[in-house]
């Protein structure tokens, strides 16, 4: 049974941080990383082999939300892993190997500055 909640007529910040953050992993669940550090749990988007890694919190999730709408914009075909890969690169400022990326992608990795692109 799915349920469906507006988003909007969520009661806390904290509930729609929580919110924003599992839906952006529905379609990828393997790279979402989470613990409970003081009765608050805390989440990281992590590539293996730590290809790229970056803690989400309420100040950077519309970041992520934002990559993954980039991605789907630019190829809607493509892997739903591409938002919080992209999101790493642009939060970290580090790179990412032109011949990983679809072609499509491209142009949104070329402004996170990914190296090798020709």
């Amino acid at each position: 049974m799915t349920r469906h909640v507006d988003i909007n007529s969520i009661a806390t910040d904290s509930e729609v941080f929580l919110l924003k953050v599992l839906s952006a992993f529905v379609d990828c669940p393997s790279v979402l990383r989470w613990e409970m550090v003081d009765g608050d749990v805390s989440f990281t988007v992590e590539f293996i082999p730590k290809a790229a890694r970056q803690q989400i919190t309420a100040a950077n999730v519309d970041a992520l939300l934002q990559a993954q709408a980039d991605v789907r914009a630019a190829d809607p075909t493509a892997s739903p892993y591409w938002g919080p890969f992209l999101f790493c690169i642009r939060e970290q400022g580090s790179t990412a190997e032109r011949r990983y990326i679809p072609e499509g992608l491209l142009p949104l990795f070329k402004a996170a500055r990914i190296t090798g692109y020709a």
